[in-house]
């Protein structure tokens, strides 16, 4: 079985021999940097190791992937999978840092670093079989919050679209039931 980045990068290369260059998906697109940078650069940048242009890198990053270049596109590509190949080298040449922490309104250093935290959520039975650089990205895009004891971080019948790993201690789920009694149902805690 192929890997999932030899994979994703496979798509990416044959997405990119498809496109015609015609530059319409980037006329389409509504990031204000879609106008700095051309289709030839992203598509360039999916052949390189690492990709050094620096319009490319800031286009990728910004990029949600919301397809708008689709039906602009005459050859009906999609170019999520060269967004997300171009993107995922990008992320992979963030230099270790010390992430930081939400405490209430404060934002204090962490104590953990990119690398330590990527390397100890390959322990937690949800990310097993990750890799280490794989999880890099996703703490890029994540917010570490330390909640105060009986904090509530969602109330019962609000939309919550967050993915939540407990590091430390636990939460605790709970809906309301007779007389407004709260009713625990599930308990997560540390892995």
């Amino acid at each position: 079985m192929m890997h999932s980045r030899e994979s994703l990068q496979a798509k990416a290369e044959a997405e990119i021999m498809a496109c015609i260059g015609c530059n319409d998906c980037m006329l389409a697109c509504p990031l204000p940097n879609a106008k700095s940078v051309t289709i030839a650069e992203i598509n360039a940048a999916v052949l390189l190791p690492v990709v050094d242009n620096p319009r490319v890198a800031e286009f990728v990053t910004a990029c949600t992937q919301c397809r708008q270049c689709v039906p602009a596109c005459p050859q009906d590509l999609s170019r999520a999978d060269m967004v997300l190949w171009n993107k995922m080298k990008v992320e992979d040449q963030v230099p270790n840092f010390t992430l930081m922490l939400q405490v209430g309104r404060q934002v204090l250093p962490s104590g953990w670093t990119l690398d330590d935290l990527s390397a100890r959520l390959t322990q937690i039975p949800l990310f097993q079989g990750a890799e280490s650089k794989e999880l890099r990205g996703l703490l890029l895009k994540s917010t570490l919050r330390q909640l105060a004891a009986n904090e509530i971080l969602c109330k019962e019948n609000e939309f919550y679209d967050r993915l939540c790993v407990v590091l430390g201690g636990q939460l605790d789920q709970s809906i309301r039931g007779p007389y407004g009694r709260p009713v625990q149902i599930l308990v997560v805690g540390e892995s």
